[in-house]
């Protein structure tokens, strides 16, 4: 192989250059994967402390605290992990909506989050909904529901969604796992 100056590159300069390149695909890959998953945590989620009232209702929750012991975090619902262009989409919007209240419109203390808040619950209702609950769905399946077990009502919401093009679990569920009762 020759450069436009006329020198003849030598095979271990092609080899060290392709290491070289693969090294830093793998330190930004995983530079990435580390920011994505360090961003997914609730933690990192109720940092600012405008969530403050926010995280403690949150923590109160049966999607916290519960008998089984199971937790969920905000990304486990409000971040799709099925496709990784949607997740990164989500993230980037999400992030960007945040940065902007803070930041812009100057968002400040857990008050002035309340103000916005039922504008954001609507937004995440539309969200939902338009994703037929798909995250909800990743832990609740209606297969492994206890039908049975259930009022006549919540037995034929949840009958309804086996069938598709009904209700879909925030039409009865919204704003559950935030210490709100449903719509």
């Amino acid at each position: 192989m020759t450069s436009p100056g006329g020198r003849r590159w030598a095979p271990l300069s092609v080899i060290g250059l392709l290491v070289a390149g693969g090294l830093a695909g793998l330190v930004v890959a995983g530079g990435g994967a580390v920011a994505v998953h360090h961003t997914n945590t609730t933690e990192f989620c109720t940092s600012c402390h405008v969530y403050d009232d926010f995280a403690a209702e949150f923590r109160q929750s049966g999607h916290w605290t519960n008998t089984p012991g199971v937790q969920v975090g905000c990304a486990d619902c409000h971040i799709p992990d099925d496709n990784l262009a949607d997740m990164l989409w989500t993230k980037a919007t999400s992030g960007a909506q945040a940065f902007w209240a803070y930041y812009v419109q100057g968002i400040d203390t857990p008050a002035e989050f309340a103000e916005i808040r039922p504008a954001l619950q609507e937004q995440a209702h539309r969200w939902f909904k338009a994703r037929d609950s798909a995250t909800c769905r990743s832990c609740h399946a209606v297969e492994s529901m206890q039908l049975d077990q259930q009022s006549a009502g919540a037995r034929a919401s949840h009958q309804s969604l086996q069938a598709g093009g009904g209700p879909t679990c925030v039409d009865c569920h919204s704003g559950v796992p935030h210490g709100q009762a449903g719509r």
